[in-house]
């Protein structure tokens, strides 16, 4: 073993190289290795930087090329549904109402008055009406040369189950008279001896002069009141006639005949006389003065 070791330590004491120096050996060894460390750490530093560049480069790139996001496409909304129709409400028409008027006129003489529809209305020869057993109904004109105009006559059932005949409404004039001669009547009612007096009265706008006459007897019975009224320097007048009749031993009731004329009267009220450049001579159709009076007097 001593042996082994003297070779050994024979061999280890052998000269050394000049040059050789163990330090300098080992820093000889250790600068490649430092370097080469420091190369790969340069390296994979670069390869850092690098790959953060690419990658930046790349978001960049993505950013760039990248596209908006495009909106969801919006679905289309649904038409809101039309207002249901709101029904027009038509204004009600209001028929005008129906007149139950009639009008007669007579330009000639400026006259006209009104009457009901449910009236017969006769004119000229028409116009001519008779007393039933009675003989015809007469002016009442203290002067010849009247004629008559029209007649009205209401519906012969206007008083069912009453003993009413008949009832009318005469309109004529005579030309040919002066005021005063207006003012008269022919046929009077008399009482007793004495004749009854005209009486003035105002219907309408109209101012008349009135008197009554009556003939007949219980069972055929004719009442008449006459109106003149003096214009356009004629004398008009109006006639409002009642009739009735029954059978001696029939058990009917009599007709009111204040409501009557009250009836008849309603046309006098609406009687106008216009005014009128010169009497009309040629308008009416004169009548021959009878020679019996119209309404025998009682």
């Amino acid at each position: 073993m001593a042996q082994l070791t003297q070779l050994n330590l024979g061999g280890s004491t052998g000269k050394t190289p000049r040059n050789s120096n163990p330090t300098t050996s080992t820093s000889n060894y250790r600068k490649p290795t430092v370097a080469l460390v420091g190369t790969l750490m340069a390296t994979a530093l670069a390869g850092v930087i690098l790959l953060e560049t690419s990658a930046c480069s790349k978001n960049t790139k993505a950013v760039a090329v990248s596209q908006p996001a495009q909106p969801a496409a919006i679905a289309p909304q649904p038409a809101p549904p039309a207002p249901a129709p709101v029904a027009s409400v038509k204004p009600v028409k209001k028929h005008p109402r129906q007149s139950t008027a009639s009008t007669y006129k007579n330009p000639a003489y400026g006259l006209s008055l009104v009457y009901s529809k449910n009236y017969s209305l006769k004119k000229d020869d028409e116009a001519s009406l008779e007393w039933t057993g009675l003989g015809p109904v007469q002016m009442n004109f203290v002067e010849p040369g009247g004629g008559t105009l029209a007649a009205i006559e209401l519906p012969k059932d206007s008083y069912p189950d009453t003993d009413f005949a008949s009832g009318f409404f005469n309109v004529s004039v005579n030309p040919k008279m002066t005021a005063e001669q207006c003012s008269q009547f022919a046929f009077p009612e008399t009482t007793g001896n004495a004749a009854a007096t005209p009486v003035k009265v105002k219907l309408g706008s109209s101012e008349f002069s009135e008197i009554e006459s009556s003939a007949g007897d219980q069972n055929n019975q004719a009442d008449a009141k006459y109106f003149h009224a003096f214009q356009n320097g004629a004398c008009y007048e109006f006639a409002l006639g009642i009739q009735t009749t029954r059978d001696a031993d029939a058990d009917i009731a009599q007709v009111d005949r204040q409501q009557v004329f009250n009836r008849l009267k309603r046309i006098l009220t609406t009687v106008k006389i216009e005014p009128i450049d010169a009497p009309a001579t040629d308008a009416a159709t004169p009548s021959a003065a009878p020679e019996n009076l119209a309404i025998s007097q009682k």
